[in-house]
């Protein structure tokens, strides 16, 4: 996984399982070590849509939609924190359990837009 916001970016390697259901694709991973502890992610593809769903040390919902802004939230032991996220951007490219899943969105907090954030995830 590779996000880039502004002049950083961040590179993930997770192992996980991707599987289809009725209503989508799922991929399910934990993420890499990290101080707060065990984190597990869940990415849900539909037509035109992702959600991010993080549970553990972290909770967090994001969803992700071109037109359409999805309330979200961050919650840890320290703060728990309301955004917005408003999606310029997606691509959804699965064949056969490979692929990549791409998304780019302005967080909004406090009615204060970030700069463009942008999400690719490669499936092999």
């Amino acid at each position: 996984m590779e996000s880039v916001w502004e002049e950083e970016i961040t590179l993930q390697l997770a192992q996980g399982d991707l599987f289809e259901k009725s209503e989508g694709w799922f991929l399910r991973y934990e993420e890499p070590e990290r101080d707060q502890g065990i984190i597990t992610a869940t990415i849900k593809c539909t037509q035109g849509q992702i959600k991010l769903m993080r549970r553990g040390a972290v909770e967090s919902d994001m969803t992700f939609e071109v037109g359409i802004t999805h309330p979200g939230f961050y919650t840890s032991s320290l703060i728990h924190m309301p955004f917005e996220t408003a999606t310029t951007e997606i691509l959804i490219e699965l064949h056969e359990g490979k692929g990549r899943l791409i998304w780019a969105y302005h967080l909004i907090t406090q009615e204060e837009p970030s700069s463009l954030r942008r999400v690719t995830v490669w499936l092999s």
